[in-house]
């Protein structure tokens, strides 16, 4: 019959189109997780990058010297707040995952410190660098 082809022509379409339109919106989420979580590994590395740089910087002073030197972090990752743990080795915290980095050619210091994003000092006396909220 003619009537009913064309409801099940426009139910058949309908259905397709949401179809369709739930693949683009799953695409668009999938994608936009990557770009996300891509973005917040290269903060991490960047974070990792400039605090180990300060500290090998600190390195460099005359031996049982101190100093100090503040850094300008970001405040949130990605929209969520993190953490940074300054012990055996370079810990970001963002969300209970872990981000870590090896201090290589500091054998010789003991660390400490916790800290949010944002600004943050770091400190070396003698043998020891110490990691605190900026001033």
């Amino acid at each position: 019959m003619k009537g009913q082809y064309v409801a099940v022509e426009t139910m058949l379409s309908f259905a397709v189109g949401l179809v369709v339109a739930f693949g683009i919106i799953s695409i668009f989420a999938s994608f936009r997780g990557e770009v996300v979580s891509t973005a917040q590994d290269n903060e991490i590395d960047i974070i990792h990058s400039r605090i180990t740089d300060s500290m090998y910087e600190l390195d460099s002073l005359p031996e049982n010297s101190s100093g100090y030197k503040q850094l300008e972090l970001p405040e949130n990752l990605g929209g969520r707040s993190y953490q940074i743990l300054l012990d055996d080795q370079l810990e970001v915290v963002v969300d209970g995952e872990t981000y870590n980095e090896t201090l290589r050619h500091l054998n010789d210091y003991s660390f400490r410190g916790q800290v949010d994003g944002g600004t943050v000092t770091i400190y070396k006396r003698a043998n020891q660098f110490i990691l605190r909220p900026g001033r």
